[in-house]
């Protein structure tokens, strides 16, 4: 191939792999009401114009409702924020070519934030996504020396679900 065809596919590919990378959008806060917790990492505000907003807690993963610890974890996320008034610091990530969107953020909840708690409880894993934040590894590596939550189970019990075989109740 000349020279100037390996430049111009280099940018086809280039330019195609930009597409598939997730677009973010500018952080903003939302506020609202917890309706519904979907599992142990996303869950339904209503805010105040009564729209509703499904979000994930950014930089935690927890367990599929499936797999072991699940039903745990969402009920730990269900202790913490249930019919509370919360405050999130949310970021849109568009996922897929069909434009759907999914909401990821922080969300404060009586002055904590959630995704900390959740890994204090032994509810949930660092996620490795993205650059992992040395504060969250730490609490995840408190939670798990205590033997809290996910971290009293036996060792095979405790498959980090972007481990999960996905026919087995993976999330995604």
């Amino acid at each position: 191939m000349p020279p100037f065809h390996r430049r111009t596919a280099l940018f086809l590919l280039l330019a195609v792999q930009d597409r598939a990378r997730p677009a973010r959008a500018a952080p903003h806060e939302v506020a609202g009401r917890v309706i519904h917790v979907h599992d142990g990492s996303s869950l339904t505000l209503l805010q105040a114009n009564q729209q509703r907003l499904r979000m994930r807690l950014a930089d935690i993963d927890t367990p599929a409702p499936d797999q072991p610890f699940g039903e745990h974890a969402r009920q730990a996320l269900t202790a913490l924020a249930w019919q509370q008034e919360a405050i999130g610091l949310v970021t849109g990530l568009v996922i897929g070519i069909d434009g759907q969107q999914q909401l990821s953020g922080k969300l404060f909840v009586a002055g904590y934030e959630a995704g900390q708690v959740m890994l204090r409880l032994g509810a949930a894993w660092v996620s490795r996504r993205q650059p992992e934040d040395p504060v969250l590894l730490s609490i995840e590596a408190e939670a798990r020396r205590a033997g809290r939550g996910l971290w009293s189970l036996p060792g095979g019990a405790r498959l980090a679900p972007w481990t999960w075989p996905r026919g087995a109740g993976s999330r995604d």
